[in-house]
């Protein structure tokens, strides 16, 4: 296409002032919302997975390590592949329901992932015998190299599939609860229930029990 040439003199020439006002506010804005995620939103997030997974640990005889990581996983998978199903029924006529509903959903969805991991390193630290000491409690003949190897492993294997931007999260990944697709989130070949559902349904519990 060619491009278009707006003489100096021209009223059309307006805009142009008008775009890098725009252009310094989004500057601003894009400034306010990084400062907002790293002091506010981080923290808070970072606050309400510590405060449910010290919840677990204190109440560590309720939740098996092998039946909670089981059962966690199950409900993971019924819940992404059941996503639009449950955003239908949790989306109501009544506006305070529909509101508590989500945040509730919200907060089991989160619940639930905070048991597998906490169950699931407690599986990991017996399948390779780690024993979580204070770091002043180590002697010569602890070494890291287990831990090391595995994180190398698991690195690389998400090198493969291309997917280690799955590691970052806040401040670097953040959703708004807005009202449309509330319990939509990507999984990683980002299929639809519409093309294909076996293809959907296998793209979920890749997404869950290997990214």
């Amino acid at each position: 296409m060619d491009e278009l040439k707006v003489p100096l003199n021209s009223k059309l020439s307006a805009p142009i002032v008008y775009n890098a006002k725009n252009q310094r506010k989004k500057q601003a804005l894009s400034v306010t919302d990084t400062v907002l995620s790293l002091v506010l939103v981080s923290p808070l997030t970072i606050g309400c997975w510590r405060g449910t997974w010290e919840l677990v640990t204190c109440y560590i005889t309720l939740f098996p390590a092998w039946l909670t990581f089981l059962f966690g996983n199950v409900a993971y998978a019924i819940l992404i592949v059941g996503k639009y199903e449950i955003g239908e029924l949790i989306t109501t006529k009544s506006t305070t329901l529909e509101f508590t509903l989500k945040r509730l959903h919200t907060y089991v969805f989160m619940w639930i992932g905070i048991c597998i991991w906490n169950r699931g390193w407690e599986l990991y630290n017996l399948a390779c015998e780690i024993k979580v000491v204070d770091i002043q409690e180590l002697d010569g003949n602890d070494n890291p190299y287990s831990v090391i190897g595995s994180f190398v492993f698991f690195y690389t294997c998400l090198g493969c599939l291309r997917s280690t931007r799955s590691t970052l999260n806040v401040p670097f990944v953040m959703v708004l609860d807005t009202k449309s697709a509330y319990s939509d989130f990507p999984t990683r070949f980002k299929k639809t229930i519409e093309e294909k559902t076996t293809l959907y349904v296998l793209d979920c519990l890749f997404s869950v029990f290997i990214i």
